[in-house]
């Protein structure tokens, strides 16, 4: 995995109607945004994806970068006890984007009036929280403990450390290869950096498309390759030259 590795819904009512008919209108409802989670059996999304790992070496730091391709296919959907429908997402890997196909991974996608979570390894993450507005902010990662260590190549970070998700302005129009979408939601789900860490990830969410692109940096550096220890000299460098260990991710969809 190599280099670096979220939407505003307009509502319905405009605001001069809205605060003229107030007193007759207490029970309108804005747009929740449920369109840009959608969660249906059979629905599939296509995606390339772009890694490059930071591995400590002797003498340095090796990198190595690869691309493949997930197909995510939604197979059935699971009630669990406390109401909530969770579709279970499986994931295929490949090395071009019309196969051969390989078992990859699943994953659990879910929704309720007001959260769109996504479940992994058994992680609980919080993606979206309706109604989508520019703006708003909230513990992604809150299920789970900061802290928490992954092993990446063999070497542990502290990946979701800083983590908060925030969304951004809606995007009007934007274009990701052969694929055209409109009013595309940004969630930026992470933004720290101190002079050794770097814990970055944005993702794009489209209507009745779901995620469209991911990124994300989790980086380490102690700066003794670029700078033998010195972290005055390391600070202001950028991560793709001071980077030791962790990765770069990008996932876009193209199909």
């Amino acid at each position: 995995m190599k280099e670096k590795l979220m939407p505003l819904f307009a509502l319905a009512a405009a605001v001069g109607f809205f605060t003229t008919c107030k007193e007759q209108t207490e029970d309108l409802h804005p747009e929740m945004g449920y369109e840009y989670f959608p969660l249906e059996q059979g629905r599939v999304w296509v995606y390339a994806v772009d890694t490059i790992v930071y591995d400590p070496a002797v003498g340095g730091t090796a990198v190595d970068s690869v691309r493949v391709y997930f197909r995510d296919e939604v197979l059935d959907s699971i009630a669990a006890e406390d109401g909530e429908v969770q579709y279970r997402v499986d994931r295929q890997i490949g090395n071009s984007d019309a196969g051969p196909w390989a078992p990859h991974n699943v994953y659990y996608l879910s929704r309720n009036d007001r959260n769109a979570y996504l479940t992994e390894d058994n992680l609980r993450f919080n993606k979206l929280i309706f109604p989508l507005q520019s703006g708003k902010k909230w513990n992604g990662t809150g299920a789970f403990e900061e802290f928490k260590e992954v092993e990446i190549a063999g070497e542990r970070l502290e990946m979701f450390k800083g983590w908060e998700s925030r969304t951004a302005p809606v995007i009007p129009s934007l274009v990701l290869g052969n694929l055209a979408f409109e009013n595309v939601q940004p969630v930026q789900v992470a933004d720290y950096e101190a002079i050794i860490e770097r814990r970055y990830g944005l993702e794009y969410y489209a209507p009745n498309a779901g995620l469209i692109y991911r990124e994300l940096w989790i980086l380490d550096s102690q700066c003794q390759v670029c700078c033998n220890g010195d972290l005055g000299a390391c600070d202001g460098l950028p991560w793709r030259d001071k980077a030791e260990k962790g990765f770069i991710f990008r996932q876009q969809l193209i199909n």
